[in-house]
This record gives C-alpha cells, structure tokens and sequence, in this order.
C-alpha cells in the first residue's frame, strides 16, 4: 500500500479538481506552462513578470471555489439510500455525468469543483467488491483514507445532482462511519448519516444542490474512513402513488394522478409512458372517451387528466401503471391502485363483557341452569390488527391502502413510517439495530394495547 501524505491545499486554483496531494490539470495549465517555458528564455526580468502575471491570475481568475455558485442556487442536500448489490461494477449503474477514483480515474462534470483532505492509498486488486477501472480493464482499491476528511463539492450550474459514495471495508473491522453533509456558506447540518457493515462494498447516494462540505469521519479507532470513489448523476423525476375507488356502474371518473415533478426540469419537458392497464375497465383521456394503450406516451397534463370508465362486472381491484423521464434519461415509475368500492359486511363480533374476553354460553350444568363464561377471545377482530405503511416506497402504499379497504382496518390503525428504499432496482437494504428501535418507539406510542397483530407492507428495509 502507497498511502499519498496529506498534503492540505489552502487555495482552489480555476477549473482544477483537488484531490488530497493530487491537482488535476487543465488545458488552461498547459497553455501557462508553454508560456513559462518561452520566458524563460528571455531573461530573469521576463519571468519575474510572468510569476506576477500568474499569481495575478491565480488571485482574481474567473471561477475560483469561491464565487462560481450560480446565482440563487441554495446548498441541499437529500439522503436517498444505498446500494448493497451493485458492489465494484459501477460503471452502467453509476458516473454518467462523471466519477472520481482516488489516484486512478478523474473524469469530473464541467460544473463540479471538488476539493478533499484526505491523502490517498493506492492499492491493486482483483475482488468483485473493488472498482472497476474506466476501461474494465482491471480493477482498483485506491481509497481516500483518514480519521476525519472533508469533501467539498462545489455544483456551479445551479441544478441539483446525484452525488454517490462507494465504500468498501476492506479491512473487515466492525467500523462505523458517520457522513455529515453542510452548507458551505453556513455551515448548517444538510444531512447526517452512518454506515455499518460495508463488508461487500455500498453505494450511500444524495441529491445535493449548491456548495456543500462532505465530513466523513471514521468512528472506530483506529480504523480511518474510507472512501473508494465518488459518482455525479442526473436525479430521477418524482412521482407519487395514487389509490382511486369507483362504484361499479359509474361513468368516467378522474383518476386523480398527481403530478409528476422533476428538480430541474418543467412538466413540460417530461416524458410519460404508460407501463401497465387495470382490469376491470378503461382508462382514457380526459374526454372520457379516447382510450389510452399500453406503451403509449403521454404529456404530463395528459396524465394528470387521465379518467377510469369501470365495466358493470368489476370485483377486483388492479394496478395503473407509467414510467416518467427526464431529458437526461433518468426514469422513475409510478402506479395508481383502482379498485370497485366495496360495501364490506360487518364481522360478526362477539359478545364481549370484558377486554379481550368473550362469552360463551355453557348450556348443562350440575345445577340445570344455563349460564355463560368468560374465555380468552379465540380470534382477532380488524380493530386489533395494526398495519404498518413505508411512505417511501409506492407500492408499500398502494398495498397498505388496499389491504385497509378489504378488511375494513380503521384509520387510527394505519401507521405510516418513512424509509429510504435503495436507489438501485433489486438492492437490498438493511437498517440498523439504533434505526429500528426508533421506528419501533414511533410505532408503539401510536397504537394501544389491544394491538394482536402487525401487517407490513413492503419489501425493504
């Protein structure tokens, strides 16, 4: 292991990238560098006037760290999850607006200045859990390594992006690391999270906007942090799940889908098309009349206006579905869960005297008289069944919504928690044993003794 000294750099040179020691050149440094070369030539006096002029330029260039936040762009910053499947095999996956691999690979967007701490470990390998190299040539473990190291990430462009961090512990230690995202300006905490058991390598992904400072710092002495690459994408639209009930025998009715959005494009400039159909009826535009196919496109006033026309036999309840996407390729789905309304039977409940309790009626006895005891209830009613909703997964809505309305769960029983899902389709996610006792407080501070049974409706975490 060649672990580069860590060398703090006190001043953002224009158009260059700073990674610990590592300066990246530019084509403007090339230019000064013939320059130096050529007055050189000419005698000390000449040089002397091209240090000035340098220095002069490095002093008041045009787009130093400082000043080249556009104007009326703030610093944010959104915690979106991880990825634990992914692991080396970045590329298609992660970097399409531009990566760094620390003492490896630079290939940075224009509107991204970045600037780390950290010095750098170089080391070769071949596990699937170290980075690929750009060319998928070989594989690399080079790593930004310290105690406590600070990215800062300067997006000039005023848009918001993805940023992605690749940790791989290497070193098999129980080590936790803690990311603290601030404001550069103000020094506000945007974000703050830990990682645990990164054995196999995880992507942690944040949609960050402005001028923000990265803290990574390691918790578990003397185990340094570990950073093995960093990712720019584009962000994904947002969409929001939707459940509509209709009568059976009604007319064209709004579907109500909210509108997608998107953090740096207009409505106008999303793409919708329609992945799956409900049964049991049609789906039109909003003239109640001209039917909507699958695969088709739409605009996002088009989807919003959509209507459902239901046929006289609908029974079941299934699932309108549609992708949208940005101009920059990123995709995100949304669904709507239509259902016929159902005038549900109500249970036949028992007769209770006491909580828990039921009466059941004992018919010979030695004195002949017909009496009833009270027995431990032997079933659960839907009072007493508490159903768990992730409002940050669509389908663990529509599910819990949907499981609400066959079984007549009262409102006060629905609990709804937010979770981040992995960004990745088919990650899987844990959460761990400080999160989960949290959630698990937030849980029971809601919900009253009578609770029997808990329904969980999503897959993730």
């Amino acid at each position: 292991m060649n672990l580069t000294p860590n060398l703090p750099l006190e001043t953002a040179l224009p158009n260059q990238q700073h990674v610990g020691a590592e300066v990246a050149r530019t084509p403007a440094d090339d230019t000064l560098m013939q320059a130096e070369r050529q007055v050189m030539k000419r005698g000390r006096f000449c040089f002397v006037a091209w240090c000035f002029a340098a220095a002069l330029w490095l002093l008041t260039g045009p787009s130093t760290l400082a000043d080249v936040v556009a104007p009326g762009s703030q610093a944010s910053a959104t915690y979106l999850g991880v990825d634990t499947t992914t692991s080396g095999d970045w590329i298609g996956h992660y970097g399409s607006e531009g990566y760094i691999i620390p003492g490896a690979s630079t290939n940075l967007p224009n509107y991204v200045q970045l600037r780390v701490t950290a010095g750098v470990a170089n080391d070769a390998c071949s596990d699937s859990r170290c980075l690929e190299t750009p060319d998928r040539l070989s594989r690399t473990r080079n790593s930004w390594q310290a105690s406590t190291f600070t990215i800062d990430v300067n997006l000039s462009d005023g848009k918001t992006h993805n940023i992605s961090l690749y940790s791989y512990n290497f070193l098999q230690t129980e080590d936790i690391q803690n990311f603290t995202i601030k404001a550069e300006d103000s020094s506000a905490i945007l974000s703050s999270q830990d990682l645990s058991s990164f054995f196999n390598g995880v992507y942690q992904t944040w949609e960050i906007s402005g001028h923000v400072t990265i803290v990574v710092r390691g918790t578990t002495s003397p185990t340094p942090a570990i950073i093995n690459g960093l990712c720019f994408d584009p962000p994904s639209p947002v969409t929001a799940p939707g459940h509509l009930t209709v009568p059976a025998r009604a007319g064209a009715t709004p579907i109500g889908i909210h509108a997608p959005s998107d953090p740096n494009y207009s409505a106008s400039q999303l793409s919708v098309r329609v992945a799956a159909l409900p049964y049991g009826g049609r789906v039109t535009l909003s003239d109640g009349v001209t039917p909507v196919r699958i695969h088709e496109t739409l605009t996002v006033d088009q989807l919003t206006g959509l209507k459902f026309v239901p046929s006289a036999r609908m029974t079941t309840a299934s699932i309108f579905a549609y992708i949208v996407t940005n101009p920059a390729a990123r995709s995100t789905p949304g669904s709507v869960l239509i259902a016929a309304e159902v005038v549900p039977t109500p249970p036949t409940l028992p007769t209770c005297s006491a909580a828990g309790m039921e009466s059941a009626p004992i018919v010979s006895n030695d004195s002949g008289r017909k009496i009833s005891l009270l027995v431990p209830r032997s079933s659960i009613i839907p009072s007493d069944v508490a159903v768990l909703i992730n409002d940050g997964d669509p389908q663990s809505i529509v599910a819990g919504q949907y499981f609400q309305l066959r079984h007549t769960i009262p409102d006060t029983n629905m609990i709804h928690v937010s979770l981040p899902i992995s960004p990745t389709k088919g990650a899987n996610y844990a959460i761990s044993a400080e999160e989960f006792s949290d959630i698990q407080t937030q849980v029971d501070a809601r919900l009253g003794t009578n609770i029997q049974a808990y329904v969980i409706t999503w897959t993730q975490p």
